[in-house]
């Protein structure tokens, strides 16, 4: 699974959740955040896009959601997988 990262009070508070994700064995893609659109755009589909995104305040609108798809999958979608 690769994971798209571009919180910052994620990535800039020490803590537990650091060594679990890198534990998780995901791949971890990092920005930092807030992204405006195009750049998200971007992030979503380098290198064939990503599964999953843990964001803060960046512009997540239609267009980014589009362009993610299908890879990313909605966690509601999963959970009963």
């Amino acid at each position: 699974m690769r994971i798209l990262l571009t919180t910052t009070s994620y990535q800039d508070t020490p803590g537990k959740h650091h060594a679990l994700l890198e534990q998780s064995g995901h791949e971890v893609i990092r920005g930092r955040g807030p992204l405006p659109e195009s750049e998200m755009i971007q992030l979503v589909t380098a290198d064939g896009g990503i599964d999953a995104i843990l964001h803060g305040d960046d512009e997540i609108t239609a267009k980014v959601m589009d362009a993610a798809l299908p890879r990313l999958k909605s966690l509601a979608n999963t959970a009963s997988a």
